[in-house]
Order: C-alpha cells, then sequence, then structure tokens
C-alpha cells in the first residue's frame, strides 16, 4: 500500500514530497496522488443540488483505521 502524506505550513502544502505553494489546477494534485483506486459514498447521501459527498481512497482497496463513520 502506497502511503500518502501531507503537511501544511506557511510554505504551502507538501504532498507526497512535492511542495504546493500557490494555487494549481485540480489535475496537478490528481498527478501527484494518482489515481484513487475506488470511491466511498458515506450515509446519509448529500441532498439532491448539493455536492456528492464522495471520498476518494487511494489505499489499493487494503483495510485501513480511519476516523470516517459510515
Amino acid at each position: 500500500m502506497a502511503l500518502v502524506t501531507a503537511h501544511v505550513s506557511l510554505d504551502g502544502l507538501l504532498l507526497n514530497g512535492r511542495l504546493f505553494q500557490t494555487a494549481v489546477e485540480p489535475s496537478e494534485y490528481a498527478r501527484t496522488l494518482q489515481t484513487a483506486v475506488r470511491i466511498v459514498e458515506p450515509l446519509p447521501p448529500a441532498p439532491y443540488g448539493h455536492r456528492n459527498n464522495q471520498i476518494h481512497m487511494f489505499d489499493q482497496g487494503e483495510r485501513i483505521k480511519t476516523s470516517l463513520k459510515y
């Protein structure tokens, strides 16, 4: 399982060893994280017209400890 690391400081966002000091297109973050292996849709679903409430997982489908409540 690949470990995703993220640290936020006054210098910017350090994501998997790459420092983002300014806002970038979402594709830049995706290039750093690579492709999500699955998407989890927690309950209850978002109300109609709101965000899709999806969580993109990068854990290769392995069981991990999480604080998310489903």
